[in-house]
């Protein structure tokens, strides 16, 4: 019966989502905290080993600056890139991020990457305050 119940513990630990806590923290380090106007999203889709990849690039315009550790400011245009997996089968860990929409106007938690462009900082709560 013990051992049972260890299972059944590790199976509901392995499909656990990360806490809201733990999304909190990862939108207050966010070196970008922004209000963003979606005005382009772009979309590749591929095959990965364990379901669908969706790689995104969203062109927006900065509506509002929280914070902005390089300096942005309203109006700026911005490039992010993002991936999605949409998995066969449940996955361990953070929620993926949603395919944004153009039109919508979202809070948008960024951080630098390659070049001009910024990706996701707080995973798949990137785009809403938790």
């Amino acid at each position: 019966m013990r051992s049972l119940l260890w299972l059944v513990l590790a199976l509901t630990v392995l499909h656990a989502e990360l806490s809201p806590d733990h999304y909190r923290q990862l939108q207050a380090e966010a070196p970008e905290a922004l209000v963003i106007l979606v005005g382009k999203v772009d979309t590749q889709s591929g095959l990965a080993p364990d379901g669908l990849t969706v790689d995104v690039t969203v062109t927006a315009i900065v509506k509002q600056v929280i914070r902005s550790r390089s300096g942005l400011k309203p109006g700026a245009s911005i490039t992010i890139r993002y991936q999605v997996l949409l998995p066969d089968s449940p996955r361990p860990g953070a929620s993926q991020p949603p395919v944004v929409g153009k039109g919508e106007t979202m809070p948008a938690f960024l951080q630098p990457s390659e070049g001009a462009t910024l990706k996701l900082a707080a995973k798949g709560k990137s785009f809403e305050k938790v």
